[in-house]
């Protein structure tokens, strides 16, 4: 069994530092969960969370200063279509939306 196929299982390393990207390296995905308010409880926050850790998924970082949300990594491919989906269901809140995106590289041009 490859290093990829036993960090996909966690089994192995994981390259939790392969923002966005999927290659037989990282066999991960990295997402961002941002609340659409700072003032989002601990409460709420935390029930997501713990969601995305029952999912098989991992909490790298979370946030709280500047923004409400923290950061996640999944197995790549069809099935985290499926955790994202689920995570969906289970932590959707009308009273504290929150948004998914990949999570990328951030590049600051000169200006030039």
């Amino acid at each position: 069994m490859s290093t990829a196929d036993k960090a996909a299982m966690g089994e192995g390393p994981a390259d939790i530092n392969a923002a966005g990207r999927t290659d037989s390296k990282s066999a991960v995905k990295s997402y961002i969960i941002s609340y659409k308010t700072l003032d989002t409880p601990d409460s709420v926050v935390n029930i997501a969370m713990q969601a995305i850790k029952e999912l098989g998924g991992s909490v790298t970082h979370e946030y709280n200063t500047i923004m409400r949300g923290f950061s996640i990594t999944i197995p790549a491919g069809i099935a985290s279509k499926g955790v994202l989906a689920a995570f969906k269901e289970k932590a959707l809140s009308k009273e504290f939306p929150f948004t998914i995106e990949e999570d990328q590289p951030v590049h600051i041009s000169n200006g030039v």
